[in-house]
């Protein structure tokens, strides 16, 4: 049985000269009979997000993946929602036992560099529900410093005892010199990540309160400070930073909002409104200010960040010609192609005409309710879905809507599609209707309704997308969480209680 894994498991990743030195990393995965492995490997030693790949554990817990050079550096592993980190070497040979009934403790690694990797894991991986680590602390653990340096002062404390660690671990000769290195670069771009994002949370707090006439809505001098000096301390445009786990949320805070600051510090308008022209902007500053290799992993890590979004914007079809050409013999163009290749298809359908089932309701930027929008179909059990086109489960859900649409069709059951999108957004969620064939009544939230849906629907702690909601045929909210139309059967039973 694990000859037989083995071999499964090596063919996924594998494609190397007999008799190469491979890097190793067997996993012995306890308290599971049967489970699925997603294993995210590197391409050219970065962390590149788009390379991952699923294999079914079977019964004996037992995997052996093997790595060519080119896929070593930082590697995740996740089963059961437990994920651990690693950062591989040429040759290594590397043990994980994972315990997914223990919930404090679950990982234990052997071989090169084991209590690095243990580290890497306990402190570079987000806990429970958030999914990145300089997002949720650059919000939650400084959104209330009223100023830069009492910021910076508690963010210094976090990083130095990080480096600490790394230093004893590399002095007391449980990690090597390249460990060490790797634990030090990853430890400075992850705090400035976490600086950067702080200062970007700041700033759009500003503004908040200006929109309320509570503040000027300016970016105070010393966080202003902080901010450029923390891209010259930690240039984005590093080669090594490619290989860091959290460098992609640095990039976007430098592309998309600093950027940003600087341009109307001077003045002048971001294209933020319009879209298609804010990606352009943004592939035009990669190609300026970024040196070739870090270049090609920044254009890669945007384009496949973007495909898997599916926003669909024409956009990322010029880019990543652009990028082709650039990089003819880019091993990142299999992962980005795929999603482009949807840009197109969605591009084709955009000019196609609404179906008779596909139903804009008139003057929905007037509709400031929910009882106004289900007044329009009252006597009639409701089915809403709350989305957005900026929001990847809520599209992932479109998948089930053929059986949905036979159930609702033939239970007399409406359908009604609440977007929450921006005004910017208007046509892209007009367009993604006709994509995704969405039958039923179409409105877009303005921030009347989505204030209504906040109390109503979200106890006043705002929006929360995908939400489905069921109301029955005198008007009331009797489901305000009901399940995904992926539950199906026991979605549908849900909506039958009401019929």
């Amino acid at each position: 049985m694990k000859r037989h894994i083995l071999f499964t498991i090596v063919s996924l990743f594998c494609n190397v000269p007999l008799f190469a030195q491979l890097t190793s990393i067997e996993l012995d995965i306890k308290n599971v009979k049967n489970a699925e492995v997603k294993v995210r490997v590197p391409v050219n030693q970065s962390a590149f997000d788009g390379n991952q790949k699923q294999v079914n554990l079977t019964s004996s817990g037992y995997l052996k993946i093997e790595l060519n050079e080119n896929e070593t550096g930082p590697l995740t592993i996740e089963v059961l929602g437990k994920k651990a980190l690693f950062y591989t070497q040429k040759g290594d040979k590397i043990k994980l036992s994972i315990d997914t009934a223990n919930k404090t403790m679950p990982f234990k690694f052997n071989g090169n560099n084991a209590a690095g990797q243990q580290f890497l894991t306990e402190r570079f991986l987000p806990k429970g529900r958030y999914f990145s680590v300089p997002m949720y602390e650059g919000y939650y653990a400084y959104i209330l410093d009223s100023n830069a340096v009492d910021m910076e002062k508690k963010i210094k404390e976090k990083h130095l005892a990080d480096l600490q660690t790394s230093q004893k671990l590399y002095t007391e000769k449980k990690i090597d010199s390249v460990f060490y290195s790797y634990l030090k670069t990853s430890s400075d771009y992850l705090y400035a990540g976490i600086t950067a994002e702080a200062i970007r949370n700041h700033l759009r707090k500003f503004r908040e309160l200006k929109d309320r006439n509570l503040h000027s809505g300016k970016l105070p001098s010393d966080f202003e400070e902080l901010w450029k000096r923390t891209y010259q301390q930690y240039p984005p445009q590093s080669l090594l930073a490619t290989q860091t786990i959290w460098i992609n949320d640095y990039y976007f805070t430098y592309l998309n909002s600093y950027k940003c600051f600087l341009m109307e510090n001077k003045g002048e308008i971001p294209p933020i409104s319009h879209e298609n022209e804010d990606l352009i902007r943004i592939s035009a500053t990669i190609k300026t200010e970024f040196p070739s290799k870090t270049a090609e992993f920044v254009h890669a890590q945007s384009l496949y960040s973007l495909g898997i979004e599916k926003r669909f914007q024409s956009a990322i079809i010029q880019w990543f010609a652009d990028f082709k050409q650039q990089f003819p013999n880019s091993r990142y163009s299999s992962y980005i192609q795929p999603y482009v290749n949807d840009a197109v298809a969605f591009s084709d359908k955009a000019k196609a005409n609404y179906t008779p089932q596909e139903t804009i309701i008139e003057n929905y930027n007037q509709i400031n309710t929910l009882k106004e929008l289900t007044d329009k179909l009252k006597g009639q059990t409701i089915f809403i879905d709350t989305w957005a086109t900026w929001c990847p489960p809520c599209k992932a859900q479109f998948q089930y809507n053929k059986e949905l649409k036979t159930f609702l069709k033939k239970n007399n059951v409406a359908m009604i599609y609440i977007s929450i999108d921006e005004d910017k957004y208007d046509q892209r969620w007009k367009e993604m209707i006709k994509y995704y064939e969405l039958e039923g009544f179409h409105v877009r939230a303005n921030k009347e309704l989505m204030a209504n849906l906040d109390q109503l629907i979200w106890d006043g702690k705002r929006y929360i997308v995908p939400t489905y909601i069921i109301i029955d045929k005198q008007g009331n909210i009797v489901e305000k969480n009901a399940l995904y139309p992926s539950h199906k059967a026991e979605l549908y039973a849900q909506i039958e209680k009401y019929l």
